[in-house]
C-alpha cells in the first residue's frame, strides 16, 4: 500500500516523471548506480559513504501488535514488553541492523525476551503472525501504515523510546542527480512526513 499511494502522489505532482522500481541488496543496487543503471536507491542503515552524496529521508519505527494482544495501544515501560515473543527479521540484513541501533540506543535487549522468532526476510510473514497474536515487533510505521488504519494491527507506546529512524536516499558523489532532483528529495522527505503523521 505505501508504494501504491507514494507512486500516486509522485505521479500526481510530477506527471513527467517516469520511474523504474528495482528491489535488491545493497551491492548489487550500488552496483547499478555506479554503471549508471539508476540514478538512486533508498536504503535504511548507514554504510561507508565513499564515492555516494547521501540524503536523509526520515521514518519511524513503532512496537505493534495485535488489537487482542493485552498491551495494544497501551503505554508501558520497556521491561513490560519483556515477557512476550519477540518476531525478528533475518540476522545481518540492513533492516535487523537498523533495528539493533534503535535496541542499543534504547537500552532493550533481545536476550530479555520470552521467545525470539526470526523471519527471513519477510514482512508478510512478520504480519501475519502479529494479525495471530503470536507475538509483537519493531516495524516501520509506514510498512503497518494501512493494517494501523483499519485496526488490524495496534501500536504499543513504549515510555521514553525513541523511534526516529532515517532511510538514506544514495546517489553518485558529485552527480547531476541532486542539481536537478533537489525537489525530488524534498517530496519524498516531506511525503514520509505527511505518511506517519497521518496515521
Amino acid at each position: 500500500m505505501f508504494s501504491t499511494i507514494f507512486n500516486y502522489c509522485l505521479y500526481e505532482k510530477y506527471p513527467d516523471y517516469k520511474i523504474r522500481i528495482v528491489t535488491d541488496y545493497y551491492d548489487e543496487l550500488s552496483r547499478m548506480l555506479n554503471e549508471g543503471e539508476l540514478d538512486f536507491f533508498l536504503m535504511d542503515g548507514i554504510i561507508s559513504k565513499t564515492g555516494h552524496d547521501y540524503y536523509e529521508l526520515c521514518s519511524s519505527t513503532i512496537c505493534v501488535c495485535s488489537p487482542e494482544h493485552p498491551l495494544a495501544e497501551k503505554h508501558v515501560s520497556i521491561d513490560d514488553i519483556y515477557d512476550n515473543t519477540l518476531i525478528l527479521g533475518a540476522d545481518k540484513t540492513p533492516s535487523r541492523r537498523r533495528l539493533e541501533t534503535i535496541f542499543r540506543d534504547n537500552h532493550i535487549s533481545t536476550m530479555l525476551f520470552a521467545n525470539l522468532i526470526e523471519i527471513s526476510n519477510s514482512l508478510t510473514i512478520v504480519k501475519q503472525l502479529l494479525l495471530q497474536n503470536i507475538g509483537i515487533s519493531f516495524l516501520f510505521k509506514s510498512g503497518v501504515a494501512r493494517e494501523l488504519k483499519n485496526g488490524t494491527l495496534q501500536q504499543i507506546y513504549i515510555d521514553n523510546y525513541y523511534e526516529f529512524h532515517t532511510y538514506n536516499l544514495i546517489s553518485l558523489h558529485n552527480s547531476y542527480f541532486h542539481a536537478e532532483h533537489a525537489d525530488f528529495i524534498k517530496f519524498c522527505q516531506e511525503f514520509l512526513k505527511q505518511w506517519d503523521s497521518d496515521i
